[in-house]
């Protein structure tokens, strides 16, 4: 598939396109694997994490650090106040 080939599409527009008949549905695609009961006895239900866009004064030498060391620092820095608050529930 070239780049040419792929766009984006809402879940809304799929589902028009596939009522149209416009989304290839091959016929010799496999069916996937039985899972077994057994799987979905054990299976846990993991929702979405959802997020808060937040504005935070932090001091540069902060700032400095999580830079420093990652490459996002924003997700380093919303992972440790996750591992924190988890910390503290349990």
């Amino acid at each position: 598939m070239t780049g040419s080939d792929m766009r984006r599409a809402s879940l809304e527009e799929l589902k028009a396109m596939d009522e149209a008949g416009e989304l290839a549905h091959p016929s010799n695609s496999p069916d996937g694997e039985d899972l077994g009961d057994k799987f979905w006895q054990d299976a846990e239900l993991h929702p979405p994490r959802t997020t808060a866009v937040v504005s935070l004064t932090l001091s540069q030498s902060t700032i400095d650090f999580f830079k420093g060391r990652a490459n996002d620092p924003e997700s380093t820095m919303s992972d440790i106040l996750e591992a924190y608050v988890a910390s503290h529930n349990s």
